[in-house]
Order: structure tokens, then sequence, then C-alpha cells
């Protein structure tokens, strides 16, 4: 899955927009289920943080752009569907009668903003959550 973010910052009252960095960007792809044991289990997990600059520069001209893979099934979820079914295959039909109807997808910015005048940066976090239909688009059969 790939995603873009892109901002148009709005002139302050120094006259100027502000100089937005991302900070960190995670994303988070987990099951929803009506079993305990498996609801809220991570599918897959994205992680971005730059190490040499405070953050990548997001602008009307810079989306920050960023790719999401959702290859088969973690390691987590293979581990605790040998706990709860025991010797049963994991499947997507498998996974489906135990009562998982769909993904989460939760994508967690930290923004640095730096306004005209200011000594330093800001930090904002951002959180945007969607639901999707189906288990795993990429798992194995």
């Amino acid at each position: 899955m790939t995603l873009s973010v892109h901002l148009a910052p709005v002139a302050g009252a120094a006259g100027d927009p502000p100089e937005v960095l991302n900070g960190s960007f995670d994303g988070v792809t987990t099951l929803l289920a009506a079993m305990p044991g498996l609801d809220g289990l991570p599918i897959a997990v994205a992680n971005q943080e730059p190490t040499a600059i405070p953050g990548y520069l997001v602008n009307v001209n810079y989306p920050y752009d960023n790719v999401l893979s959702v290859e088969g099934y973690s390691d987590a979820l293979a581990n605790r569907w040998k706990e709860v079914a025991g010797d049963q295959p994991l499947t997507e039909p498998g996974l489906i009668a135990a009562g998982v109807y769909a993904n989460r997808i939760t994508f967690s910015y930290r923004l640095l903003v730096k306004n005209a005048g200011d000594a330093g940066y800001h930090q904002r976090i951002l959180q945007d959550t969607n639901h999707h239909g189906g288990i795993c688009p990429a798992a194995p059969q």
C-alpha cells in the first residue's frame, strides 16, 4: 500500500508559512476480530525516522510518500494462531472462521513545525486510522 501526505502550510501573522518536517512515520496493520486472542494483533509494521536530519520537508511542492507492505503473515500472528488453533493451518478462511473480519491500518506522523520567528520546532502528532474489509491482501493461500 502506498501513501502520500500533502500539506499546504498557511501563512501566519508574520506573513510566511511555517516550515513543516516529518520527524517520523509509523504504519501498523492489525486484525479486527471477534476473538479477543486475535483482535488487534499486528500483521505488518513500518517505521521510518531520519537519522542524519531532523525530518523530511513536507510542503505544497514536496509531499511525504511511503510504502507499507503487507506480505503474508507476521511471526506474531503465526505464533498466536498456534496458541489459538493448534495444528489447524493458518489460512485466510481459517482466520475468517475464527472471527477475523477486517484490517485496521493506522498511520502516525510526528510533525516538526517551525513558525517564522520561532527559535526551534514544536511537535504535532497526527494519526489516521482506516478499516479495510478482508484479511491479508497479500497473504499466501
